[in-house]
């Protein structure tokens, strides 16, 4: 079983049973269409949790952040590999470009 379907499972087992079959398919939909790496499923994570609280209930959807966010920082799916530039310690650099009027 991949990680996009534990995160299906949590999202199903936490508001299968409360929302509408429409929510409930477009909250599935953002964890399929979501990035395979840790950075994307959290993106989808906090989406998803950002819908629930709208329009569920703030409570429910901080469970569900809580849960999503643990079964994405399982060890297995995302090891770190030596020299891996896409981490979360990786900075992100901005060029500034100057203009002169000279």
């Amino acid at each position: 079983m991949g990680v996009k379907d534990n995160l299906r499972d949590i999202i199903q087992r936490h508001i299968g049973d409360v929302v509408s079959s429409f929510f409930l398919a477009k909250s599935l939909a953002i964890i399929n269409e979501s990035a395979d790496n840790k950075e994307g499923f959290i993106a989808a994570a906090d989406r998803i949790c950002k819908r629930i609280a709208l329009f569920i209930d703030k409570d429910l959807a901080q469970t569900v952040l809580e849960n999503l966010q643990a079964e994405i920082e399982k060890k297995p799916y995302f090891r770190e590999q030596k020299g891996d530039t896409h981490t979360e310690s990786a900075e992100l650099r901005f060029l500034k470009k100057v203009h002169s009027d000279s």
